[in-house]
């Protein structure tokens, strides 16, 4: 998130100014963007006050005071670029004018605005985080960065209930003025051409174009139009299983004494059609209806065997390979995917 702190701010005392801190030190640590308006590097006023107030509220942290003094004089100027959806402006006041384009909020809502992680809203956070993390492989630079907000604690995956709940969910938030600006959303296309999302997934885009909530659209129709060849061709051999089958006894007994047996002749049948589509059509054809409704679950947060069969074996996670998912084309979108995310972070 990027805020913009007005000069007149470190004038503040008490609470304000503790939190006040609070956001420039997520600044220094790279959480989130903090300009100072005007920028301190270009206007000797603006750096009597600010070093007046550091003097006041640190003057036994020499450390923390320098730290702050050098990213704020030297390096953090004033951007011409500024996102409105994920911006605000804190000023010293009593009360926080959220309905503004440019809101403007006080340093103790500021502090928890920086502190909130981003909430990605997913239909379904198992399988479409899973999902996401399995893109981050192949996504550049944005992976790390993505991984590193998700261990940080800074992003979360979010459980949106499926696409027809999430407007209801936004909805909700809208008056949580915290929660609705710390939240993005990433909805399938659930079309069946490129240019024809489904009317639940534009309905979604049109709630979040209406609250200014970061909204992401998946190109291909589901996560399991992202399924690569290789993921495909074990859950034809059977050797795909979710959750439910390896956390019961009896069940994950019976697949290591038959190992994919039942139903493979069918499933290679599908396979064999699957493979004649052209890319265009393999991009937008409803996966779960020609494979199975748990595809999502078995391809991108399944399970498998492994190497031992034997009686005591225990599954094994299976893991999409990040050369699998650049062969069917996927590396580019990942990319643009989650620095969307990151910027909305």
């Amino acid at each position: 998130m990027r805020f913009e702190v007005d000069i007149a701010a470190f004038t503040t005392t008490g609470r304000d100014a503790i939190a006040l801190l609070d956001v420039l030190l997520q600044g220094v640590d790279g959480r989130h963007t903090v300009v100072v308006d005007p920028p301190l590097r270009t206007s000797a006023a603006a750096r009597t006050t600010f070093r007046a107030w550091l003097s006041t509220l640190l003057r036994e942290d020499g450390v923390i005071a320098e730290s702050l003094r050098e990213h704020f004089e030297r390096r953090a100027t004033r951007s011409d670029r500024v996102q409105l959806r994920t911006t605000v402006r804190v000023e010293a006041r009593s009360d926080s004018a959220w309905h503004l384009t440019l809101p403007r909020v006080t340093p103790q809502d500021a502090s928890r605005l920086a502190r909130a992680p981003l909430a990605i809203i997913l239909e379904d956070a198992v399988n479409d985080g899973a999902f996401l993390l399995a893109l981050s492989e192949v996504a550049g630079e944005s992976g790390p960065r993505v991984r590193e907000h998700l261990a940080r604690g800074w992003m979360r995956l979010a459980h949106g209930g499926g696409i027809t709940s999430i407007p209801r969910l936004l909805h909700a938030l809208e008056e949580a003025h915290v929660e609705v600006r710390r939240c993005a959303v990433v909805v399938d296309h659930d079309g069946d051409k490129p240019d024809a999302p489904s009317p639940p997934s534009r309905q979604v885009e049109e709630v979040c174009a209406e609250l200014g909530v970061p909204f992401v659209r998946l190109r291909r129709r589901a996560i399991e139009n992202y399924a690569p060849i290789e993921a495909l061709e074990q859950w034809a051999l059977g050797a795909l299983h979710v959750r439910k089958d390896v956390r019961n006894p009896a069940r994950w007994k019976q697949i290591l004494h038959e190992p994919g047996d039942r139903g493979r002749d069918a499933r290679a049948e599908v396979l064999t059609r699957w493979k004649a589509m052209e890319r265009a059509t393999q991009d937008h054809h409803p996966m779960k209806g020609m494979f199975a409704e748990d595809l999502a679950e078995r391809v991108f947060a399944g399970f498998t065997v492994g190497r031992d069969r034997g009686d005591g074996a225990a599954p094994e996670r299976f893991v999409v390979q990040p050369a699998w998912l650049r062969r069917n084309g996927s590396a580019d979108e990942a990319a643009h995917l989650l620095e969307t995310l990151l910027r909305s972070a």
